[in-house]
């Protein structure tokens, strides 16, 4: 794989429109369409949000790292990393699209939306991070 990028930042909301756009640089630098930078902009939005929500609880947010690559495949893949408590997002049940929309759970529904738009995905701990690491789609005509 070729790296394209890698950030380290803070991991608080205030940080999430600068990291998208860094992330979304990366992809249109390489080529990728304007729906396809789209697309990767979606994914890194709701993955890093759920790390800037989640992944440090009530303590001080903590950092987290974005790094952006190629892969073999030429498919673009983003590696999201935080040291906050061990968690697999990807094990998280998909949620009810079928029930009536006023009695469904709130949330979910960026997993959901992460799930769609990416083909291979991985999480593992390291150390004492936690890896996200997801392979955008390429759109095929």
């Amino acid at each position: 794989m070729r790296e394209l990028l890698r950030l380290t930042r803070p991991a608080h909301i205030d940080n999430l429109g600068g990291i998208v756009e860094c992330v979304s640089q990366a992809a249109r630098a390489e080529g990728f369409s304007e729906h396809e930078a789209l697309r990767i902009e979606l994914v890194c939005e709701e993955a890093v949000t759920n790390v800037m929500n989640y992944a440090y609880g009530d303590r001080k947010p903590g950092d987290m790292e974005i790094a952006c690559f190629i892969n073999d495949g030429g498919q673009f893949v983003m590696e999201i990393s935080d040291y906050g408590p061990e968690f697999n997002s990807l094990d998280v049940p998909p949620p009810d699209m079928k029930s009536d929309l006023m009695n469904r759970r709130i949330g979910g529904l960026g997993l959901h939306l992460i799930r769609e738009l990416t083909g291979d995905k991985n999480y593992k701990r390291v150390g004492d991070r936690n890896v996200l690491t997801l392979a955008v789609l390429r759109i095929t005509s």
